[in-house]
């Protein structure tokens, strides 16, 4: 049965279960699951920690229409020298820009985005933003919960890790939690034994830490002091000429390098 909307308020063992308080009313359930983001209740009421640190540095993100000669069935990575700008292109011609920046505003307009653009995106011709769509801002979190089962209470997606959005993994490892939990769950009410559920977490926890570290780094690099960045460009340029190379880090960035790891 679906219930919306709705607040989890309350969360306490009862038997080989738990019990729920959900808008004044209880709810009994064989398992609970936390997939409530990354201020999740269920994993604070579960006492389940959330260790990590968050970066100073504040993003743009913003959907905008614009008038440009970019192609529109690819992204575009420009490393420029004030920081780098992510152009991607999405459905029915709008364009999601997200960028580093000192002091992001709340809610960024298309003076401020025409200006990002000109400063970072194409030089020879160059982008004019003819409509802002949905503009915000936004700090990166590096995170993962202790653990992401205590008895009948389970962890997926930001519930149990949020990280850079650099790489754009986190709704794919998102979505590989929520099949592979989806899955061992079944086969327990299905009759399978609970260790199951410990292999879920065993196998899906190292996977997130994976996917932290490697968005992390991407972050770093990134974001690098101005000095070091025409380094950082040649390396990049070399790496994207090594067929290997090009290949190991498309499936590391496409998160296809854990698919062996996802039972279903």
């Amino acid at each position: 049965q679906v219930r919306r909307p709705c607040q989890l308020t309350g969360l306490s063992r009862a038997g080989d279960g738990m019990l729920a308080q959900v808008d004044g009313a209880a709810l009994r359930a064989r398992f609970v699951v936390g997939a409530d983001g990354l201020h999740s209740t269920v994993r604070q009421l579960a006492g389940i920690g959330f260790t990590g640190s968050s970066d100073e540095e504040s993003f743009v993100l913003a959907d905008v229409r614009v008038r440009s000669v970019l192609p529109r069935d690819e992204a575009a990575l420009f490393l420029a020298r004030p920081g780098p700008l992510v152009w991607a292109p999405l459905p029915g011609g709008v364009v999601r820009l997200v960028a580093a920046v000192a002091d992001a505003p709340p809610e960024p307009d298309a003076t401020y985005l025409q200006a990002l653009l000109d400063e970072r995106g194409p030089a020879r011709r160059p982008d004019r933003v003819t409509e802002v769509l949905w503009g915000s801002r936004f700090r990166v979190h590096h995170r993962i919960a202790d653990t992401f089962r205590v008895g009948p209470v389970l962890l997926a997606g930001d519930a149990g890790h949020v990280h850079s959005p650099a790489g754009g993994q986190g709704m794919n490892l998102g979505i590989c939690d929520a099949v592979a939990l989806g899955t061992a769950v079944a086969d327990v009410l299905d009759g399978g034994p609970e260790t199951l559920l410990d292999d879920y977490t065993a196998r899906q926890r190292p996977m997130a830490e994976d996917v932290l570290s490697f968005a992390a780094g991407l972050t770093r690099m990134a974001g690098v002091s101005p000095a070091r960045r025409p380094a950082r460009d040649v390396l990049l340029r070399l790496l994207g000429a090594v067929p290997p190379a090009r290949r190991r880090i498309a499936l590391r960035l496409s998160g296809l390098s854990h698919r062996e790891r996802t039972p279903g």
